[in-house]
């Protein structure tokens, strides 16, 4: 995957959460709207894709970029007017509320929100986790998205408190993830939509790889991997540069976003941003989630199991799904049944495949063993 379709997917997944989200609400329920954060470096095209993205999906944008503004410019001014005190909206609020009435879907794009100073952050705060500018509300069919700067930009321009990073999805951008041949070769304004939705990502698959009540059970037998805690800031070039921290409100993203996820797309994109949004594992001496998550990837894979278990039908099942638990289990009961009249030379060999693709697993080398003094 690259840049452009880690940043279509997650647009894609927080929209559909935002909206289910802005229909609970409307129906009198309670709902968490989570607001996603894009950390990368400047330039490398977050602002260009999150207007694609909006383009493509028909909705309105307003980008406002608060590290240049007063308070007075996120929360309005209250004036004299008519012998009472009326709040004056910032320009930008009124034309989000103007775009709004188009009936278009609105995505407010916060940028540079990484070097806020601290006066502005209280008012931007309540911005985007109240939806309110001052008591004024924004529009409900309002998807917010903030982006900031990435590792060595970090030192010197990152400002966000904790409180702040703890409100966020969080999807961290790095060099690596940008193909510059794509970007050079790709004129993105004469792209059709169906070239765009490829671009970006978009494409559902016809069968889901995940499982979301197998990640849920592994992550509550794994309470000791995640931590509270504060941000971390990280210089690893390949990670990208913040990292969350576990509380209950990000917890309830996290699985909010890993259960949409999966519904829709097949990619591993999802163990980052729910790995980066909690942030690094205290039983793992501070190892990000992210790879704790990777590490383990075979145990939220679904499990697929062939009608009728033979050599090949697990063979076909492992190379799509992974070699999990489940099907580890059922090659032995496979060779506990072989005999020298019921397994082929062809059976031997989808056996073999198996082996071959994953070499170092010692409960594989234990069924080879198995199977030799079977056939003995």
């Amino acid at each position: 995957m690259k840049m452009n379709e880690y940043m279509g997917q997650f647009l894609e997944v927080l929209d559909e959460m935002d909206r289910k989200a802005e229909e609970k609400i409307k129906s009198g329920k309670k709902a968490r709207r989570a607001p996603g954060l894009i950390i990368g470096a400047p330039g490398d095209g977050k602002t260009t894709e999150i207007n694609m993205w909006a383009e493509h999906k028909g909705y309105n944008v307003t980008t406002i970029t608060p590290s240049n503004y007063t308070i007075d410019d996120i929360s309005g001014l209250d004036v004299m007017l008519n012998g009472g005190l009326e709040r004056m909206t910032p320009s930008w609020f009124n034309k989000l509320a103007e775009k709004a009435k188009n009936g278009k879907r609105n995505v407010l794009f916060i940028d540079e929100i990484s070097a806020t100073n601290d006066l502005l952050q209280p008012p931007l705060f309540r911005l985007i986790f109240d939806r309110v500018l001052a008591t004024i509300p924004l529009p409900e069919n309002t998807l917010i998205v903030a982006a900031g700067n990435l590792s060595e930009d970090l030192n010197n321009a990152f400002r966000m408190t904790a409180p702040l990073v703890n409100r966020f999805l969080i999807l961290n951008i790095t060099n690596d993830d940008i193909d510059y041949r794509e970007v050079v070769e790709n004129e993105i304004d004469d792209m059709t939509d169906d070239e765009i939705t490829q671009f970006l990502g978009l494409d559902e698959p016809s069968s889901k790889k995940y499982d979301f009540n197998r990640f849920y059970g592994w992550y509550l037998d794994n309470l000791s991997e995640f931590r509270p805690g504060k941000a971390v800031i990280t210089d690893d070039s390949e990670m990208g540069g913040l990292l969350g921290f576990r509380s209950p409100r990000v917890v309830k993203y996290a699985m909010m976003f890993a259960e949409a996820y999966m519904s829709k797309f097949n990619d591993p994109i999802w163990m980052r941003i729910v790995g980066d949004t909690l942030g690094v594992s205290d039983k793992r001496e501070g190892q990000p989630i992210r790879n704790v998550l990777m590490a383990n990837e075979s145990e939220f894979i679904k499990k697929v199991q062939p009608q009728v278990a033979t050599f090949k039908s697990l063979r076909d099942n492992i190379f799509e799904y992974g070699l999990t638990n489940d099907n580890l289990k059922m090659l032995d009961k496979i060779v506990e049944g072989s005999t020298i009249r019921n397994t082929t030379n062809q059976d031997l060999s989808y056996f073999s495949e198996i082996i071959k693709r994953y070499p170092n697993n010692e409960t594989l080398e234990y069924l080879n063993r198995k199977l030799i003094r079977k056939l003995s």
